[in-house]
């Protein structure tokens, strides 16, 4: 987060922060927003963004856009569940979902209601051109415009973990290593939903593993992904 880490200690309940990691960093601060009674369930950070799920007593979505400096009262209708947090440019993101609603910050502060692609978003994140890309362990890789429909781009070769896009690439972390293809572009949804999403096309896209290619149902036209070289693979 800058040149700030954020961490929670191994079957601790808090988040704690090494400020001014590049220089002389300061000794680890816990981040105060736990109240008496309350414990953390889930967190993500992203820029300067940090989204927490309290439990407990007034527990629910806390939200700090300092780096844990100062927080946001919790939301308290958004209890339980998970939060993910993407960096914008126009704003980080911030995606809460439990079993009884899923809500999105698209960077102006406001949460609203949204559809996910069938499973829970382990990451995702903003199209340069618009729309976004997700990712869960079930249905792989998805993009979206709206948050409503989605299109299934489909997996590489394990479940996606983790997402990256820069510039003319985006990268997929998986349990088998690190993938690379050209940036998807918003779909204009057509076709007939994959199981467990809302909405797909349904053309098909090429993903190059070692030696073979494989085609997959669903995607935004022909898109080649490949293994990144010497990448260490990712952990969800």
């Amino acid at each position: 987060m800058g040149d700030d880490l954020l961490f929670q200690p191994q079957q601790e309940a808090g988040l704690y922060a090494v400020r001014g990691v590049s220089g002389e960093p300061l000794p680890p601060e816990p981040l105060e927003f736990l109240k008496v009674g309350q414990r953390l369930s889930s967190w993500a950070a992203a820029c300067r963004t940090v989204g927490v799920v309290v439990l407990g007593d007034r527990g629910g979505l806390a939200i700090s856009r300092d780096a844990g400096h100062t927080w946001d009262a919790p939301v308290k209708d958004l209890y339980g569940g998970t939060v993910v947090v993407s960096a914008s440019d126009t704003g980080d993101q911030i995606l809460h979902q439990s079993s009884e609603t899923t809500q999105l910050d698209n960077g102006d502060g406001v949460l609203r209601k949204v559809k996910r692609p069938g499973d829970t978003v382990a990451d995702f994140r903003p199209l340069p051109e618009g729309g976004w890309i997700t990712a869960d362990r079930v249905h792989g890789l998805c993009s979206t415009a709206d948050w409503k429909t989605f299109s299934r781009i489909g997996v590489p070769s394990a479940p996606v973990t983790a997402l990256a896009v820069s510039g003319e690439t985006v990268l997929a972390g998986t349990e088998t290593g690190l993938f690379r293809a050209p940036p998807c572009r918003s779909p204009t949804p057509t076709g007939s939903p994959p199981t467990g999403c809302s909405s797909a096309e349904t053309t098909s896209s090429t993903w190059t593993h070692g030696p073979r290619a494989r085609r997959w149902c669903g995607g935004l036209g022909r898109s080649t992904w490949n293994p990144w070289p010497n990448a260490v693979p990712t952990r969800g």
